[in-house]
């Protein structure tokens, strides 16, 4: 409807991590794509990559979408764009944000980098299989959401199913 627009939401780590040049074109290449196809909302932009919350018309965020796959399709072809249509327009973002940071998610590490994604990543689940997988006794969950994300929801896993474990990382800014 024309009243309403889209929601994407998405990151993307970037392996390995760009150096100063390339970060700094990275985000200038993100903010002119957002210019050129009407997208607001907020991002986070760090040498290890790209994480957004955004909002457009459907045929915009698409467009914007695309235009980060021609860019760079090593990097944003394997991106789980995350769409919705149909939200109201009274929730769009006013303005767009890309703030460029240090660390992607801010653990506020000092400096400390994470281990490589490439090499120690655990595998991806679909719904469907996660929930299969909260099933089995074997299995460990390790939340490392900050506190307000936690305080939102978590999956509890059923009884004799898999174990949760919360390492309390509140840290994340």
């Amino acid at each position: 409807p024309p009243e309403s627009c889209s929601i994407c939401l998405f990151y993307q780590y970037k392996e390995p991590a760009w150096k100063s040049k390339e970060h700094k074109a990275a985000l200038n290449k993100v903010m002119e794509f957002a210019t050129l196809y009407n997208v607001t909302g907020r991002g986070r932009c760090a040498p290890e990559g790209l994480n957004c919350t955004l909002t457009a018309s459907a045929n915009d965020i698409r467009a914007f979408c695309y235009a980060l796959r021609s860019w760079d399709p090593d990097m944003f072809d394997a991106t789980d764009f995350k769409l919705e249509d149909g939200i109201p327009k009274k929730n769009r973002f006013r303005t767009f944000t890309l703030r460029k940071v240090d660390e992607l998610v801010g653990y506020a590490l000092d400096g400390i980098r994470a281990p490589s994604l490439n090499r120690h990543a655990g595998q991806h689940l679909e719904a469907p299989d996660y929930h299969k997988q909260m099933q089995q006794k074997d299995t460990v969950i390790i939340d490392v959401r900050n506190a307000y994300e936690s305080d939102i929801g978590h999956f509890k896993p059923p009884e004799g199913g898999a174990q949760l474990l919360d390492p309390k990382m509140r840290t994340s800014q």
